[in-house]
């Protein structure tokens, strides 16, 4: 049998393999924050319609 070389692979560091807008927050976050806020207020919104009190919003 032939003997492998063994090869070494340079990985650099520091590169994101997602745009971040800062650490840990790119823009699948960024999304999920948005779609989270119009999910909640829609929500709030039909509630609102059928009891007249912001349910999510802690409304008196």
């Amino acid at each position: 049998m032939e003997q492998l070389e063994k090869q070494t692979l340079y990985i650099p560091q520091g590169i994101k393999a997602k745009t971040e807008i800062f650490d840990g927050f790119g823009k699948e976050e960024l999304f999920q924050a948005i779609l989270a806020t119009v999910v909640a207020g829609v929500i709030d919104a039909i509630v609102y319609m059928f009891t007249k009190s912001t349910t999510f919003c802690g409304g008196h």
